[in-house]
């Protein structure tokens, strides 16, 4: 799946872009989406920049987030990254967290869509 770089604020672009490559290309994600205060608008300097990964099925959740820092690298910028796996995003998805990532979030890769 092709990446949707158009949906990244600007000043994110050039550090994040190769950071979104790896994601990709190591970890095969179902979904890749924005939220938080960068897909908001409100982010300040202290703001992390929060990215939903959907994927690893199977894959026990903090080695699911240690695969997704090792791709994630030496970026310069704060990124946190959240791993779900399809069926837990099914399971939670009326969860009030779970419906504002997914009022907020802006699709990263063609074809995310939250169940």
């Amino acid at each position: 799946m092709a990446l949707v770089i158009d949906n990244l604020p600007e000043e994110l672009r050039p550090a994040l872009t190769p950071v979104l490559e790896r994601l990709v290309e190591r970890l095969q994600p179902d979904g890749l989406w924005l939220f938080g205060s960068w897909a908001r608008g409100s982010q300040s300097r202290r703001s992390d920049i929060d990215l939903l990964i959907e994927g690893l099925e199977g894959v026990p959740v903090l080695q699911a987030y240690g695969q997704a820092l090792d791709a994630i690298g030496d970026c310069e910028l704060p990124v946190q990254p959240l791993v779900a796996s399809p069926s837990l995003l099914a399971r939670h998805a009326d969860s009030p967290f779970w419906r504002s990532v997914k009022r907020e979030a802006r699709p990263l890769m063609d074809g995310s869509a939250f169940p």
